[in-house]
């Protein structure tokens, strides 16, 4: 999973597409402190992977510090 989170806070768009293309499952999995990979990406200015990892489901979920994806993001601008 470290790899996982890595490649999207580092915005390894190819990586990131092999990874979910085998494993849809990666996309929810969270770091210790609730950061999913579209916290991570949207953080570090990665457009093309928060692309790849907008679902639903991940709009709204938070981190420790109760932080969304959109939070992250705007925090980068």
């Amino acid at each position: 999973m470290a790899r996982w989170l890595a490649l999207a806070r580092t915005g390894q768009t190819t990586d990131i597409e092999q990874l979910i293309a085998g494993n849809p499952e990666l996309i929810a999995t969270a770091d210790v402190n609730g950061c999913t990979a579209l916290h991570l990406a949207a953080g570090n200015g990665h457009e093309k992977v928060v692309a790849l990892l907008l679902v639903p489901e991940l709009l709204n979920r938070v981190d420790g510090l109760r932080w969304t994806a959109m939070n992250y993001a705007a925090r980068k601008w």
